[in-house]
């Protein structure tokens, strides 16, 4: 009569040890999820901390990289500042010289035009003296004549 008893006790015990151990993995799978989740999240902030760092190191090197390239594109605008105001000076100075020898030219050349004039002028008074010499003489030489 109570034969039936022992396999029902078998399987209640044999159920309960499953559930057990059931129990027993699903809390370790749940223990071993938690720590995995952990590490996860461990790894996570190490990998955002060494994102932020990274982030800053570019950043900086991205500001001293900019500060180079200023300075040298500085210094080649004041090379050719300099150099322009030296190609400047000589400009001026060559436009100097040909105005003071414009001035000189023109200074010379009214120079010859007076002395041409003066020259002229006594060219034509030699050309009066000499007629009025001839004359002189025409007019002794026909009293001497007469």
């Amino acid at each position: 009569m109570y034969m039936w008893l022992p396999p029902i006790v078998v399987a209640v015990v044999a159920a309960v040890l499953a559930y057990l151990l059931y129990r027993s993995k699903i809390g370790a799978a749940r223990e071993k999820i938690a720590v995995e989740r952990a590490e996860i999240y461990e790894m996570k902030e190490e990998l955002q901390e060494q994102i932020e760092v990274e982030r800053r190191e570019l950043k900086i090197a991205s500001r001293e990289e900019a500060h180079r390239l200023r300075e040298e594109v500085e210094a080649e605008l004041r090379s050719q500042r300099e150099e322009l105001d030296k190609t400047k000076r000589r400009l001026e100075e060559r436009e100097d010289r040909i105005e003071r020898l414009s001035t000189e030219m023109d200074n010379r050349s009214r120079n010859l035009r007076n002395r041409e004039k003066e020259i002229e002028t006594q060219r034509e008074r030699a050309d009066e003296l000499v007629e009025e010499q001839e004359r002189e003489l025409q007019r002794v030489s026909g009293l001497t004549r007469q």
